[in-house]
């Protein structure tokens, strides 16, 4: 809870009273407890990934009342992106991503298509960056092998949260 705090804090000091700041606030009050259930239990449940999902989807559909059409599209496309990009992950290697990581991406590629191209990229980046950064101090630290399955969750919220706070 007080990482959440922190991020909401952090996300709204940056944005500002804007129409889309409570959706960019969902990966920030709903991704620590995702993150901590996806390492204690190597799995992310569905109420909180569609949750996250459901929500993020109205928020934006209602900000862009005020902010116009074209992000939302933006959004759509950034969702539509992440899906078949992790979905084509797990489909190629099932046994190294899980299909939570999957829906996960649903929400986190609308907030990333919303902030526009040069988020999305970044987040992707920052995503995988952050995956082999941690899946080499675990390998390092002998926490973990090549070929143990880790937990992805937190680095795709952690990636997103990074790119929201450079580009919002």
């Amino acid at each position: 809870m007080i990482l959440s705090a922190i991020l909401v804090c952090a996300i709204s000091a940056k944005v500002g009273w804007r129409a889309d700041l409570p959706a960019l606030l969902v990966p920030a009050i709903l991704g620590p407890a995702l993150a901590h259930i996806d390492v204690a239990l190597r799995r992310l449940p569905d109420p909180l990934t569609f949750s996250a999902g459901a929500a993020t989807l109205a928020l934006l559909t209602a900000a862009s009342v005020t902010m116009g059409l074209d992000p939302l599209s933006h959004a759509l496309a950034g969702m539509i992106t992440m899906l078949l990009l992790y979905g084509g992950m797990w489909f190629i290697a099932p046994d190294q991503l899980g299909f939570g990581d999957v829906k996960l991406s649903a929400s986190l590629g609308l907030i990333l298509g919303w902030l526009g191209l040069r988020a999305f990229g970044v987040g992707v980046i920052a995503i995988h960056t952050l995956g082999l950064l941690v899946a080499g101090v675990l390998i390092a630290t002998r926490r973990a092998s090549v070929r143990d399955r880790m937990a992805f969750g937190p680095v795709m919220i952690a990636g997103t949260l990074t790119s929201v706070l450079i580009f919002a």
